[in-house]
């Protein structure tokens, strides 16, 4: 029905955290409206300062989404429940509001770094149809810092246009790598070649899976005018050029309407 649309995502962001909300109006004019956007404000601000785990980094460097039951039974400013809260809004924009689902990057713990954003489709400050993000663990020189943001900004347009899976290839789970390995063998048999030949075949396709897949060996969709190559080159060059290692360390992307 129509309480099934989708409308907004809010993000708040503070240095070193980013969460990201979904709160879902039944029409646009409702999510344009300044009470709606006042209210997500304070839930995606609640869920920054909150304990709720914050999948910064996990093995597979993608952070974990946090469910909308999990946010609902956050405290808000008021001592009420951010569930309360929502059944209040609800009342008072004459419309159903849902919240969704929230979600949480940090810069890994004990590590220096920042977090950067984008919002792509802007409908209001801190709010828009995309949000992606991207955490770097670095201790960039301070005249670097300038060129750092920058290349953290371009990365987070990047992951929002190219909708990367992993960062790197060492973070692709073994169960998923497998599983596309054996998705390639089969389509290699089928042309009947020997298995050495195979062989071959699988891991020049399995290469193709990780440019397509992670982060770093995708094509830098922001190099600068007349140049061209891996987001590692760039990462890497900074990294050079600073004196000092530029890593990303997790990274966001979420689109309203999409459930994972």
């Amino acid at each position: 029905g129509s309480d099934d649309v989708s409308r907004a995502s809010f993000i708040t962001c503070s240095v070193a955290s980013f969460s990201y909300l979904q709160l879902n109006s039944e029409t646009d004019f409702v999510a344009r409206n300044e009470v709606f956007q006042a209210a997500a404000k304070q839930f995606t601000d609640v869920l920054l300062d909150s304990n709720v785990p914050r999948g910064a980094c996990s093995s597979t460097n993608v952070p974990s989404l946090v469910d909308g039951d999990d946010i609902k039974a956050l405290k808000a400013a008021s001592g009420e429940t951010i569930g309360d809260e929502v059944t209040k809004l609800i009342a008072s924009v004459g419309e159903n509001c849902r919240l969704n689902r929230g979600a949480l990057l940090s810069v890994p713990e004990g590590k220096n770094g920042f977090v950067a954003h984008y919002i792509h489709n802007k409908m209001g400050e801190g709010m828009g149809q995309i949000g992606a993000a991207v955490a770097i663990e670095a201790e960039v020189p301070s005249e670097h810092e300038e060129a750092a943001q920058k290349l953290a900004r371009d990365i987070c347009m990047h992951v929002a246009a190219a909708s990367p899976k992993f960062i790197s290839r060492e973070s692709v789970p073994s169960d998923s790598l497998d599983k596309e390995r054996a998705l390639l063998m089969d389509q290699a048999r089928s042309t009947g070649k020997p298995e050495e030949i195979l062989k071959k075949i699988v891991e020049g396709r399995l290469s193709k899976f990780f440019e397509e897949t992670t982060l770093l060996e995708q094509n830098f969709l922001l190099a600068p005018e007349g140049e061209e190559g891996k987001v590692k080159k760039f990462v890497d060059a900074f990294s050079k050029k600073s004196g000092s290692p530029f890593t990303i360390a997790g990274f966001l992307k979420l689109k309203v309407g999409e459930s994972q």
